[in-house]
């Protein structure tokens, strides 16, 4: 386990890590007090990390440890990966997720996973309408069903000329036949998907 002094600790690191580009933090047993540390100093002005991926898979992190990243997610010109995976994330760490990402002009981001979260809607559309940089979405192993499904694709195909997602995995969701069809009027448009994973849903034959 990460205790607290350690957090602590390495979020003053931040200020001289000039050269960090991999935080890694996975099976530490965060919970979201020791998140809000980690991101208050990410998004510090003295943070001196140029982090290109970041992941705190399967900790104990829910929305409040989520949203408390967003700040980050606003400002960073370098991060390409972010895994958020085996937490315990709601819709609202999420949205915030997302619309961090939509409404920070210099994002890089290419690659999300929230696999194994408790996400129901992960986003209004908005940021799939807009996003012209993430590649690789995972969103396995939530509650997401067909209303949510429905948001992402709608905004895909509004974006369908900028969008560069090519791989997209639903798997272990609460999707339905009228998800299914969303996604097959976004296919009719959509020029950049190359992988979509939708085994163990609710889709019938």
């Amino acid at each position: 386990r990460l205790h607290h002094v350690h957090v602590t600790e390495l979020v003053h690191s931040l200020n001289v890590a000039s050269s960090l580009q991999t935080l890694i933090l996975e099976n530490c047993k965060l919970n979201d007090n020791e998140v809000e540390i980690i991101g208050n100093g990410l998004s510090s002005p003295e943070n001196s990390a140029p982090i290109t991926r970041l992941s705190f898979r399967s900790n104990r992190i829910g929305n409040r440890g989520a949203v408390s990243l967003e700040q980050f997610f606003l400002k960073t010109s370098t991060l390409q990966e972010v895994d958020l995976s085996k937490n315990q994330i709601g819709s609202r760490g999420a949205m915030a997720t997302f619309h961090a990402f939509r409404d920070n002009p210099n994002a890089a981001v290419k690659m999300i996973n929230f696999a194994h979260n408790e996400i129901w809607d992960p986003d209004d559309g908005s940021f799939f309408a807009k996003n012209g940089t993430l590649q690789l979405l995972n969103l396995e192993g939530n509650f997401i069903h067909d209303e949510g499904i429905e948001a992402i694709a709608k905004g895909l195909i509004a974006n369908s000329r900028r969008t560069k997602l090519s791989e997209l995995y639903l798997g272990w969701n609460g999707i339905g036949d009228e998800g299914c069809i969303q996604l097959a009027r976004m296919l009719e448009t959509n020029t950049s998907l190359l992988k979509i994973g939708l085994g163990e849903n609710d889709i019938t034959s």
